[in-house]
């Protein structure tokens, strides 16, 4: 009867072994399977971001920004905003045309009755923008090429004007961008170093 007694009792502890061994092979697959699913889901959701990218990334856009310059030939600073409509064409290649003021002696403009001693510049360019990769961050450069027209009393500015450029990109949004660069730019009275913040959208 004893050995009977025994023999249910180790057959009872192997059938619970078994079924405590199966339920820790169920939890652990269980849990792969979420971790699987979970990895997989966030694939679908940076390829469907990356998606939206890509179709957001042709098309008339626009690029405003705003930035100073140094003339250090005549110790001269200007202040200047610009604003471009861009077409692109994919996600590496803008081609389009915009304008830009200039100040210069731009603190005068606050005095009154010397504010008439500010020089005020109007360029009007072309602009070609190339990105060197895709991503969150991307490195580009520019050019702007036009003619500059001096407004008021600084005419002797007319003249051909250019403006290559190098900066970075953040994506903050599939459709707005933000943007630092710094450039040379060459007008008719001045050669300049500029730095410029700007808003791609």
């Amino acid at each position: 009867m004893k050995k009977i007694l025994v023999l249910l009792l180790l057959i009872s502890a192997s059938h619970i072994f078994v079924y405590g061994q199966n339920s820790i092979n169920e939890a652990e697959s269980i849990k792969k399977d979420t971790v699987t699913q979970s990895t997989i889901a966030k694939q679908d959701t940076v390829k469907a971001s990356y998606k939206t990218t890509e179709k957001s990334s042709k098309g008339f856009k626009g690029i405003s920004e705003f930035g100073m310059a140094e003339n250090s030939y005549e110790n001269e600073n200007y202040i200047k905003w610009s604003g471009s409509l861009v077409y692109q064409f994919n996600p590496y290649l803008y081609l389009g045309g915009g304008s830009e003021i200039i100040m210069g002696r731009w603190p005068l403009a606050i005095i009154p009755r010397l504010n008439s001693f500010c020089t005020f510049y109007l360029p009007i360019f072309t602009i070609v923008r190339v990105n060197f990769k895709k991503g969150k961050y991307i490195p580009f450069i520019d050019f702007k090429s036009g003619y500059t027209f001096g407004l008021g009393n600084t005419k002797d500015g007319n003249g051909y004007y250019y403006n290559p450029s190098i900066g970075i990109k953040d994506i903050v949004s599939p459709k707005v961008a933000v943007t630092v660069s710094i450039g040379y730019a060459k007008y008719n009275w001045a050669k300049c170093i500029s730095l410029a913040l700007g808003f791609e959208f």
